[in-house]
């Protein structure tokens, strides 16, 4: 039992490290694009102008993750419309990410002359393949989360039964003594007259 929850307690771990890699080589792969594009278009290269393009949106998608994080730290109130807002942001991750950033390099890989332009599209690509690594991680991890809460039960349902059992006995009991001794406990006089006295 305690080496199946330390197993657990890594692949927990490892998967939370995943999802960070992932956003911070997000968080590189825009930097490597803005950098590269701002010095391709400087070398007068018409790709540099895709580039920065592509930097733009990918930079609104990575920050989307942070100022979410952010604005959740700060405000309290998941009624409030910016954070509403973000929140509808987040639908694209994963997966949806990927194929986005996928889409977005096959333009980086249009002009071979530039092959600045082809590490950028390398590092995009690269981005997108960990996203979607990274949908079957989450789904790897939701899995494992409703094994271990009972097919998506709370952690606590599993004194829900025992309170319905011992409210199917009381209930079931009725008036006469014979039948209240099996359901609840005898006390002894000597037991109620101490109790009474506290």
């Amino acid at each position: 039992m305690n080496r199946r929850l330390t197993y657990s307690r890594l692949v927990e771990c490892l998967q939370s490290g995943f999802a960070w890699t992932c956003r911070f080589f997000g968080l590189l792969t825009v930097l490597g694009l803005w950098g590269i594009g701002s010095e391709t278009l400087y070398d007068g290269h018409s790709i540099g102008i895709y580039l920065q393009v592509v930097a733009a949106i990918l930079s609104f998608t990575e920050l989307i993750y942070l100022v979410h994080f952010w604005l959740n730290t700060l405000i309290r109130n998941e009624q409030n419309p910016c954070l509403m807002f973000w929140t509808h942001l987040l639908w694209l991750d994963n997966w949806k990410k990927g194929i986005l950033y996928l889409l977005l390099s096959v333009g980086c890989f249009v002009c071979p002359q530039v092959w600045m332009a082809l590490i950028s599209g390398a590092m995009v690509v690269v981005s997108s393949m960990m996203y979607f690594l990274k949908t079957f991680v989450d789904q790897i991890k939701d899995s494992a989360n409703t094994e271990r809460n009972g097919e998506g039960e709370t952690p606590y349902s599993r004194f829900q039964e025992r309170i319905e059992e011992l409210t199917e006995n009381f209930e079931d009991a009725e008036v006469n003594e014979g039948e209240f001794a099996s359901v609840l406990p005898s006390f002894a006089l000597a037991e109620q007259d101490e109790i009474l006295t506290v």
